[in-house]
């Protein structure tokens, strides 16, 4: 996501978009147009991006099962080398998530 804030940043620029006071106005129209997104577009960019990109997702300290189609988040797997790293306190989470991501991760619970 950021990449690609970085990318439209820079076509900006290259338009003549100089002035720091002319960038925050353009980037204020940015996070306005993702405010009034529904969560389905929201998830349909977050996935456009990451689709292309390797990435390490850490999701620390969950209270529920992350469901992460729903939020955009390409299942991670050997094939697109993308890495998710899940904590929880929840004994009944780590076996939801242990569950959905088994068939394609290994899940290593760390107990202290």
């Amino acid at each position: 996501m950021q990449d690609d804030l970085s990318r439209r940043v820079e076509r900006e620029e290259d338009k003549g978009l100089r002035t720091l006071a002319q960038v925050q106005v353009w980037l204020t129209r940015v996070v306005q147009d993702w405010n009034q997104k529904d969560e389905d577009q929201k998830a349909c960019d977050i996935h456009n991006v990451l689709k292309r990109k390797k990435f390490v997702l850490l999701l620390d300290d969950i209270w529920a099962k992350v469901n992460l189609a729903e939020i955009g988040v390409p299942y991670p797997s050997k094939e697109n080398g993308c890495k998710l790293i899940f904590t929880t306190r929840s004994l009944e989470v780590y076996g939801r998530m242990e569950l959905m991501l088994r068939w394609q991760l290994s899940v290593c619970p760390l107990v202290i």
